[in-house]
């Protein structure tokens, strides 16, 4: 079953206040401030940091261009 552009802004914008909430909570350094430390590399940034809502944001893009 398809979701509806309504449903998907709504899973949207509760999955970016759920990530920027818990982000908070636990103080978690940005990928980019790890990068700049010297911590990890480019490389390795690309894979630790995969937004848990990256599908979700593809098909909200996908929709909003189909309106």
């Amino acid at each position: 079953m398809a979701l509806t552009w309504q449903e998907v802004k709504h899973q949207l914008k509760h999955q970016l206040k759920t990530d920027h909430v818990a982000r908070q909570l636990r103080q978690r350094p940005f990928v980019t401030e790890l990068e700049q430390t010297g911590i990890i590399d480019s490389e390795e940034a690309i894979v630790i940091y995969r937004p848990k809502n990256a599908l979700l944001l593809q098909i909200y893009w996908q929709i909003g261009d189909s309106h």
